[in-house]
């Protein structure tokens, strides 16, 4: 699985080859799921707290998912 941004890869995650692995949820997208698309801020721990006073906001034009047949 790859994540792209603007066309360009950002991330991926890979299906183990360990079956134990993928048995105890390694792959987890065998199964129905949903995407949820959020905008998290710092909360001090690893990045600068957020500021409480600023309003923050996310704006997606759209998302696009592909599966492979």
């Amino acid at each position: 699985m790859t994540w792209t941004v603007d066309g360009s890869p950002v991330g991926s995650y890979r299906r183990s080859t360990d079956p134990d692995a993928v048995a105890n949820g390694q792959w987890p997208f065998n199964h129905p799921f949903y995407l949820i698309l959020n905008q998290s801020v710092g909360d001090g721990t690893w990045a600068k707290p957020a500021d409480v006073h600023y309003v923050y906001s996310t704006r997606f034009d759209w998302v696009r998912v592909y599966q492979r047949r």
